[in-house]
């Protein structure tokens, strides 16, 4: 009985306490020390003691939700809009050059604004307020725009699968991203590469992971390996990064086998770290000017190659943008 009516006076005190902080003490203290000494004759001592204890501690976790969390300023949580310009800020405060950059007032611009400060960021170390108040951010844009998951896609045959789209929003153990040497992503502000798109979605950390990775190595990433990462924001489990080969002028042997070799670092690399499904961009076939169909011969048969040396019963997807290279890989994979 009085652990209820304790619950119930908690509230009202608790209320009434908002109230009279909220307003000048010369208006509303009587009113709020008579409160408190009618639930003290009401109670007892002893009732009135656990009840303090209790409110103590509720306005303690309020306190504390209030200054440790990212997304809740003052009792009251962010929402999108509010966590983009939070974030925004805080990576022009952390650039003197961009300190007093106004921030606009149009939401797609101010997507852009958001997406080119990542992109143009260095790979450093930020205070896990700002990952927190990202990450959540980063994740419902990505439930927003909605996510492809392999159970939604038929296969083409066997563990071949296709599927035009984008990439970053498909849900299965590990996406190919078709990386520069530097392996540290894309730094030209909204450049539609799949290198960028996949650093910008997946969040700060990534790059910051790369660099590392890179840091351990000691010089760049080679043509035709791959290393492996955690995939952050993304909804898939990893993300593997590989460097194609670039075409300056016509195709040679050497460009054809770095090419495999691209295809085959991923899936090795898939394979050692228990990845069930993989996805592969058309790697080198944009800016590093591959042609499409000689770029999709010879994924399809590095895939099919590596599968029957191996065993492996890995599924593999092959992510297209283009309409072109829709129906080039939809003619391999059923004449094949």
């Amino acid at each position: 009985m009085i652990a209820a009516l304790c619950f119930v006076v908690g509230v009202v005190i608790l209320d009434e306490l908002g109230r009279v902080l909220r307003q000048r003490i010369d208006h509303t203290s009587s009113q709020g020390i008579c409160t408190v000494f009618v639930v003290h004759r009401a109670l007892g001592a002893h009732g009135f003691s656990l009840l303090k204890a209790g409110i103590t501690g509720i306005l303690t976790v309020k306190i504390s939700v209030g200054v440790h969390t990212g997304h809740i300023v003052h009792g009251h949580k962010m929402n999108q809009a509010e966590k983009r310009v939070f974030l925004i800020k805080r990576l022009l405060d952390e650039d003197r050059r961009y300190r007093g950059m106004e921030v606009p007032a149009d939401s797609y611009e101010q997507k852009r604004m958001l997406r080119s400060l990542m992109n143009i960021r260095r790979p450093q170390v930020i205070d896990a307020k700002f990952l927190t108040v990202q990450d959540e951010y980063l994740r419902q844009e990505l439930e927003d725009t909605g996510i492809t998951c392999l159970a939604d896609l038929e296969p083409v045959c066997g563990d071949f699968y296709l599927w035009q789209g984008d990439i970053t929003r498909l849900e299965c153990g590990a996406i190919v991203n078709a990386a520069n040497s530097g392996m540290t992503g894309c730094y030209v502000p909204c450049h539609a590469c799949i290198d960028n798109c996949i650093h910008t979605f997946a969040g700060i950390q990534l790059r910051l992971d790369c660099a590392q990775l890179m840091e351990r190595q000691g010089h760049e990433e080679p043509t035709g390996q791959a290393k492996i990462t955690k995939a952050y924001n993304l909804p898939c489990d990893y993300v593997l990064h590989t460097v194609g080969p670039i075409i300056e002028g016509r195709v040679i042997p050497e460009d054809e086998r770095l090419l495999a070799s691209c295809y085959r670092s991923c899936l090795e690399l898939a394979e050692q770290n228990g990845v069930e499904s993989i996805a592969f961009c058309c790697i080198s076939t944009g800016a590093f000017h591959f042609p499409n169909q000689r770029a999709a011969e010879i994924a399809v048969e590095t895939v099919r190659k590596f599968k029957a040396e191996t065993g492996s019963k890995m599924k593999v997807i092959f992510n297209v943008f283009k309409d072109l290279d829709l129906e080039i890989y939809r003619r391999l994979l059923t004449e094949g």
